[in-house]
């Protein structure tokens, strides 16, 4: 007799390597797929940014994406570096005024906003500390900055109203070295060298401490990152190694004393382009070390125990990662759709092959258990670089650069990447229904689909814990079938998630197997579809083997 087993909603990715142990929800294959509400279907599209699907010269990489709003947040431009030129907008590019920029994938730039001014660091070693003042009357300007200092930081970043620079390519002395970062008197010009006396490190020089957070070697500095819990509010010093947190002075003095150390974390963080504070959704952080992703609170409370890394569930996964590359792994943060995605190289990749997407919406707390995991790819463009800006009305997006000059931003407004379209593949677990030893009979399979078109999905029976593939059939999408709202009333007339379309199908059960799963699969440019409820009707085939030998 068939009986009705419930499935859904799907959970994420669970690579463990006992199919036993994964959750009624999760997921043995999730590429280019995400979560929607409670259904689970294709991730959202890659789309060119109109103002720079012209202007670039060339297709150099994209080196850096950053927001500038100044004037009291009255003025916005998306400034993206690629080619040794600073762009500004439709055919615009920025004049350097003693400033170096050199091209080239692996010469990232960190930006932060300060005094009115966009500042910028990194590149090559021996690139410039440069600044743009938003203005683009006359000759808009690249003006570098502090080359009288004779640092070369990779890194800038600012908090608690202080410009910090960090990352120093070389140099021995306690103020300039790879770990070490160098802070500007507080409200003085910061464009003045005189301003940055060698006596502002971190942690502070009069403390009775050395320039820096110890001795410098095989460990150096990453970055900067932010991090807010009910403790306070806090700087946090990377290295590839630790990361030690900072927190303003209270019986500040003098400039020298103004931040004292209040916790190192036993894990580093590989770059500041992979650190994402995730503010007040969260009251966390999340970060990229060389062992995985984790959790600036469980790293707080577990330290390096593996088991609480957030990459647990998709561990093997990360011993595929190209080590030579974690120094550009990247991550960012897209709260509108509560999802943080990661940037990664496996194999011997030289670009960002494999984007890993952290689902943490509706999260209590971020875990290993909580959190959802789907693998992306971008097949369209190699990735180089994903960061967090808004658009010109002030919504957040995940902005997109890739090696050959495009730039784009992560939306539902499309679902294809650049125009190309992508494989959506995910497959339940490997279900086993009553005992292990009985074979199932596959009845069939009621599901509710989301799409808007007349594409079919396909949808396969997997057998035996992938042993067996079964019959492949397709999801009928009805383009004229129920609509959420449609009928008036406390819902309006307009439908919920635009002109996609909630309908109903059945899928005929064949063949048979000890376990069962279900993988859904499509490919065509523009054509989402989301899987919610399913129900499949299972029946035993028999007695057990241990009831016969009995």
């Amino acid at each position: 007799m068939y009986q009705a087993v419930s499935l859904g909603p799907l959970g994420g990715l669970n690579e463990d390597e006992d199919p036993t142990a994964l959750r009624p929800d999760q997921l043995r294959l999730a590429v280019n797929c995400a979560r929607r509400g409670s259904l689970t279907g294709t991730r959202p599209g890659v789309i060119y940014d109109t103002t720079y699907t012209a202007p670039i010269s060339g297709t150099p990489p994209i080196q850096g994406i950053y927001e500038f709003r100044s004037g009291r947040d009255s003025g916005r431009q998306l400034v993206v570096v690629a080619g040794a030129n600073v762009y500004y907008g439709p055919s615009s590019t920025l004049t350097k005024s003693s400033c170096t920029i050199t091209s080239g994938a692996a010469n990232l730039w960190t930006f932060a906003s300060y005094q009115n001014l966009m500042w910028a660091a990194g590149g090559a070693s021996g690139d410039s500390i440069w600044t743009w003042d938003g203005d683009t009357s006359g000759t808009p300007t690249a003006t570098g900055r502090l080359s009288s200092l004779g640092i070369k930081p990779k890194y800038v970043f600012s908090k608690f109203n202080t410009l910090f620079l960090g990352g120093f390519y070389d140099g021995t002395t306690a103020s300039n070295n790879p770990l070490v970062a160098r802070y500007a008197d507080y409200a003085t010009d910061a464009t003045n060298a005189a301003n940055w006396p060698a006596t502002n490190t971190i942690p502070g020089g009069s403390l009775g401490q050395a320039g820096g957070v110890g001795s410098f070697g095989n460990e150096f500095g990453t970055g900067f990152g932010s991090y807010q819990d009910n403790a306070g509010d806090f700087l946090l010093f990377l290295t590839n190694k630790r990361i030690v947190v900072f927190a303003q002075n209270p019986a500040v003095t003098a400039d020298e004393d103004r931040f004292v150390q209040t916790d190192a974390i036993a894990n580093g963080c590989v770059s500041q382009h992979a650190f994402v504070d995730l503010g007040f959704d969260q009251g966390d952080a999340v970060y990229v070390s060389p062992n995985g992703i984790h959790s600036i609170a469980l790293s707080q409370q577990f330290g390096n125990r593996v088991n609480t890394f957030l990459s647990w569930p998709i561990r093997r996964t990360w011993e595929t990662i190209n080590r030579s590359m974690l120094s550009r792994f990247t991550a960012s943060y897209w709260p509108t759709e509560g999802i943080v995605l990661f940037g990664i190289a496996t194999g011997s990749n030289t670009f960002l092959d494999t984007i890993l997407c952290m689902d943490i919406r509706g999260a209590a707390s971020i875990t290993p258990d909580t959190v959802r995991w789907y693998k992306w790819n971008v097949s369209a463009e190699n990735t180089n670089l994903l960061m967090p800006a808004r658009d010109a009305n002030g919504k957040p997006r995940i902005y997109y650069g890739g090696q050959t000059g495009k730039v784009g931003f992560v939306s539902r407004g499309g679902y294809a990447d650049f125009g190309t379209a992508y494989s959506v593949a995910f497959r339940t677990r490997d279900a086993d229904y009553g005992y292990p030893m009985t074979e199932k009979s596959c009845g069939d399979l009621f599901l509710v689909v989301s799409g808007s078109g007349t594409y079919q999905p396909a949808h396969q029976f997997i057998f035996d814990d992938g042993a067996i593939n079964g019959a492949i059939n397709n999801i009928e999408i009805n383009a004229t079938g129920f609509i959420l709202g449609s009928g008036g009333g406390l819902l309006g007339s307009t439908p919920l998630g635009g002109s996609e379309r909630l309908s109903r199908d059945r899928i005929p059960g064949t063949g048979s197997g000890h376990t069962i799963s279900h993988k859904f699969s499509h490919a065509g440019e523009n054509e989402p579809f989301f899987i919610g409820q399913m129900s499949h009707e299972v029946a035993a085939q028999g007695i057990a083997d241990e009831a016969d030998a009995a």
